[in-house]
């Protein structure tokens, strides 16, 4: 059966010790955890699909982390995706997530992505239009936010 795992609390060493490649996991919650770069992507290594991932406050999933999981198709076919409050995410990776990865984006019905001072207002006009099937969404620009929700 699918496996949902919310992790509070957290260290890289409980994550590393356990065996993820047996594991069904198909919905991931890291939110506010202490995880560090090197535990994401020990992680994101061992996983093959999700279907959600929430990774809010957590300071270690960078750049790099979502590199890999770009190229190992991880985030194909997810319905949710929370990136927000990822100060250590750069926007371009994520412009280069929503305009470039199809893989992922023809799925996405849910999308959060704010907590960056770096978003514009062309940054969303550039994406939006990959956002085909999105039903919930929170998006922050400038310190204006808008909803969309269908």
């Amino acid at each position: 059966d699918p496996c949902v795992v919310l992790f509070l609390g957290i260290h890289d060493n409980a994550i590393s010790t356990a065996n993820w490649t047996s594991t069904q996991l198909t919905e991931l919650d890291i939110s506010s955890t202490e995880l560090t770069e090197q535990g994401l992507l020990d992680l994101f290594s061992k996983i093959s699909k999700l279907t959600y991932l929430a990774v809010p406050y957590c300071d270690g999933f960078t750049d790099k982390v979502l590199e890999l999981i770009i190229d190992r198709g991880v985030l194909n076919g997810c319905q949710a995706l929370d990136l927000s409050n990822t100060v250590n995410l750069n926007v371009d990776i994520v412009h280069r997530l929503l305009t470039s990865t199809p893989s992922v984006t023809y799925r996405l019905e849910a999308l959060s992505y704010t907590g960056q001072t770096a978003l514009s207002e062309q940054f969303w006009i550039e994406s939006i239009r990959f956002l085909r099937r999105i039903k919930y969404g929170f998006f922050v620009c400038n310190f204006s936010s808008f909803y969309l929700m269908e």
